[in-house]
Order: C-alpha cells, then sequence, then structure tokens
C-alpha cells in the first residue's frame, strides 16, 4: 500500500480528470495529522452529485486504508485555509486548435533573391 500522500494524490488527480472546471488543492498539517483538500469552485457541492459520489467514495476508502489519518475537504470560503499547499490541480480548458490556426501566407524574399543572385538587405537596417 502507498502511504496516505500519494494515495491521495493519485485519486484526487482522477478526480480531477474526470469532472470539468474544478481546482483542487492539497496540504497537509502534522500538528494535526490532517490532510486537507480544497476543491473550487462552491458550487460543486450544490451543482454536482457525481463529485459529492466520488468525494464519499474516497473518504471512504482514506479511512479503511489510514484510520489513524484524518482528511478535511474544504472549500474556498472555509475558515480552514490551505497556505501552503504540496499540489495544485487547476481547471483544464478545452481548446479548439481551428478556431486559433489561421493560414499566414509568407513571401520566402530569400529564395526569389537566389533565383536573380541578390542580397536583400531590406530589413537590416
Amino acid at each position: 500500500m502507498t502511504n496516505s500522500k500519494e494515495f491521495l494524490k493519485s485519486n484526487l488527480k482522477k478526480l480531477f480528470l474526470e469532472l470539468e472546471n474544478i481546482e483542487v488543492a492539497y496540504e497537509f498539517r502534522s500538528t494535526s495529522n490532517t490532510h486537507i483538500v480544497e476543491v473550487k469552485p462552491t458550487s460543486i457541492y450544490t451543482d454536482c452529485k457525481k463529485y459529492i459520489n466520488k468525494e464519499i467514495e474516497l473518504e471512504e476508502a482514506f479511512n479503511e486504508n489510514f484510520p489513524n489519518e484524518e482528511l478535511l475537504f474544504i472549500t474556498e470560503n472555509s475558515l480552514t485555509q490551505i497556505k501552503f499547499p504540496e499540489f495544485v490541480f487547476k481547471h483544464r480548458l478545452k481548446y479548439d486548435l481551428s478556431n486559433f490556426i489561421t493560414p499566414i501566407i509568407l513571401k520566402n524574399v530569400q529564395s526569389k533573391n537566389a533565383v536573380t543572385g541578390q542580397t536583400s538587405y531590406a530589413l537590416a537596417a
């Protein structure tokens, strides 16, 4: 079995990759033996049953494997805040590259000058 930090990092990464538009941050506090997981935005707790079910599954698996450690899920408005995150998974943005690629026609000045045997110093100023 992996240690608790590796277990959480692996499972939180899976959770992050399964859901869109979320951010996950993690911090361990050795003084209280507590793993703190911040999930943003707050609306994920009210708008996404899939997230809630995944969080419950993760909590149960964590408690079963690491009964002497605490796991605390928070959100951006919680009294407990993450101060020094050990890792953060930020929003994934989907890009449609076809919207960004614009055909550009370049004039090859060098090849034209190679034919005439002249060197162009037009940009050398």
